[in-house]
């Protein structure tokens, strides 16, 4: 099994629930979470900590995941990999590279490729 041991992850979901099984998931890969329930209390959370990753919805009021990618883009160095999760993914191919969205998830997710997929993007990029 992949390990997040030592990795700060942003979740940033509004709806509860899969912010809980979001939160679940990564804690059990041993990475510290911190959870937003939208893009505006992401940045706040974001200007105040150290986070190696984001890992938001797209579609939630209070700011949403494309805003978001932008506002992170906006903040200073060094910026958090980030990774979307959305039941329905309108964001064309370029569109996502540009944006430098590493991966996104579509719901429903499967958790291991979650856990693997983060664990390999973010140890290859401390190494």
């Amino acid at each position: 099994m992949h390990s997040l041991k030592g990795k700060k992850i942003l979740i940033v979901e509004d709806d509860e629930m899969l912010r809980d099984i979001l939160c679940d998931i990564f804690t059990s890969a041993e990475a510290e979470v911190i959870q937003a329930t939208n893009g505006l209390e992401a940045i706040s959370v974001l200007q105040k900590n150290k986070i190696d990753a984001v890992m938001t919805d797209m579609n939630m009021h209070g700011g949403d995941g494309i805003s978001l990618v932008g506002n992170i883009k906006a903040l200073p160095t060094p910026h958090p990999a980030i990774f979307i999760c959305t039941g329905f993914n309108q964001l064309a191919p370029q569109m996502v590279k540009n944006l430098g969205i590493v991966k996104i998830f579509e719901k429903p997710f499967d958790k291991d490729d979650l856990i693997t997929t983060l664990s390999q993007h973010l140890n290859s990029k401390s190494n």
